[in-house]
């Protein structure tokens, strides 16, 4: 298993408790014993000074180790404080903060070692399922591989950050790495301390620094090729180009998103209203949630946007004159940046439930919204469609009915295609959350449902 794989079984963990404690775990390349065993830190074990490192100033946190397997000697674990490099450091710190006089990871109700040890075990099996000869030791080896192969940690970094014994060859080795296991960090003053450890430190700066410049030039010859030179933007070309943040943690996008624009949108083939689009939908997806369907979940305690959509036929307890499913289907297209207008009062119905206007193209989609059977809506929507084009002539009407059953059920799909209306099943109303969910912009969506009403 890869160290971005394991960093993702960790971020994923929704305890925070335990989330913090495997962090804690993979970052100092620590034993069991050492999160919440005979080895247990406190909260007071971590503190915060600077590096300076060729005249730039380098946060840092610091954590103070009893080492397992050097009978309890103190280590110091010194990482980057900054998530762009290393995102885990913060919120362990912050951690740590919260329980500055006692084990900041316990995990039983007796809180002896062994039982925290008993239960930290339990859901390491639970999370990482894999077939190693010494399990206990999974994540500390992941982590010298990741120091060793990412970071270049020599066998004086590794004695000195994470008390690993390496192959010694010579008696000069040997006789180093003795000196770095056998000393105690207590004795130390702080500034002797930084000075020490800034060996390797400097390393965890360089190494993600060249990461960082090098995913840059990457995405920059991607996104250069994304756009063809007769100026016609690929919108899929650039939505796929995106889709690799999946595959790389968000500071880095961070990094990347003035040069970007630097770098790409000053080629002269892309014109100013390609350039505002361009902007749009890559800010967009580069956030980490879509913020206004974060906001609609939070006031929405009991059923999220996905629950008002797909399971709208399971809601109890209905009493507002708006359905559900309508409210869903409207917070859905106003959530991707839509103008929506919720236009069925009770005793009013033409078919259609809600209205949602492209902002920056001529694309209005008239929707019908229903959970019970498809009958007359086909024939009641096409004729108010009928209707909004003589109203709004220069644009372009789409008339869609979202429907929360499987595409199977439904045997009106012939009849709905005759007259010119898609209907929106389960699956698909399921890739829209998706989008979404994950900042789709609307054009976008326009992109998506007129690709539908092709289909």
């Amino acid at each position: 298993m890869s160290t971005s794989e394991i960093r993702k079984i960790i971020d994923k963990i929704k305890d925070e408790k335990y989330r913090n404690a495997f962090r804690y775990q993979f970052l100092i390349g620590g034993t069991i014993s050492e999160v919440c065993g005979k080895c247990q830190p406190l909260g007071s074990d971590a503190f915060t000074d600077n590096f300076e490192i060729n005249t730039e100033t380098f946060p840092a946190v610091f954590f103070k180790i009893k080492s397992a397997r050097r009978g309890g000697k103190f280590r110091i674990c010194a990482l980057p404080l900054e998530e762009k490099y290393e995102p885990w450091s913060r919120p362990v710190f912050d951690w740590f903060q919260k329980h500055r006089d006692k084990n900041p990871f316990v995990f039983s109700k007796t809180n002896t070692p062994r039982a925290n040890e008993a239960q930290f075990r339990k859901k390491r099996k639970e999370l990482f399922k894999v077939d190693v000869a010494r399990p206990k030791d999974y994540i500390r080896n992941a982590r010298k591989r990741d120091l060793e192969d990412f970071y270049h940690f020599n066998y004086e970094d590794l004695a000195l950050f994470g008390a690993w014994r390496v192959l010694i060859y010579t008696k000069e080795k040997e006789n180093k790495i003795r000196e770095i296991l056998g000393e105690n960090y207590q004795e130390y003053d702080k500034q002797k301390l930084i000075n020490k450890l800034k060996t390797y430190f400097d390393k965890f700066i360089r190494y993600k620094r060249d990461e960082i410049k090098k995913n840059i030039a990457d995405i920059e010859e991607k996104i250069s090729l994304s756009f063809s030179r007769d100026k016609i933007i690929s919108i899929e070309a650039l939505n796929n180009l995106l889709d690799i943040k999946k595959d790389l943690q968000d500071h880095i996008f961070e990094e990347m998103k003035q040069k970007i624009f630097e770098n790409v949108l000053k080629q002269s083939y892309i014109t100013e209203p390609e350039r505002g689009l361009i902007q749009e939908i890559v800010f967009n997806r580069l956030r980490e949630k879509n913020p206004v369907l974060e906001i609609f979940n939070y006031f929405n305690v009991k059923y999220d946007l996905k629950s008002y959509i797909l399971d709208s036929t399971n809601i109890k307890g209905i009493k507002h004159q708006i359905n559900w499913f309508d409210l869903g289907i409207n917070s859905l297209f106003s959530s991707c940046g839509f103008i929506t207008l919720l236009v069925d009062p009770p005793g009013y119905i033409k078919g259609v439930d809600v209205v949602a206007f492209s902002p920056s193209t001529e694309y209005v989609f008239l929707i019908g919204c229903t959970i019970g059977v498809i009958n007359n809506d086909v024939a009641k929507i096409y004729e108010t469609t009928q209707k909004i084009k003589d109203i709004l002539s220069n644009h372009n009407i789409v008339p869609l009915i979202c429907t929360p059953h499987k595409k199977k059920e439904i045997v009106q799909l012939k009849e709905a295609s005759d007259k010119g209306i898609t209907i929106i099943p389960y699956d698909e109303l399921k890739k829209l959350i998706e989008m979404c969910s994950n900042n789709r912009t609307h054009i976008e969506i326009v992109t998506y449902l007129t690709k539908q009403t092709r289909d």
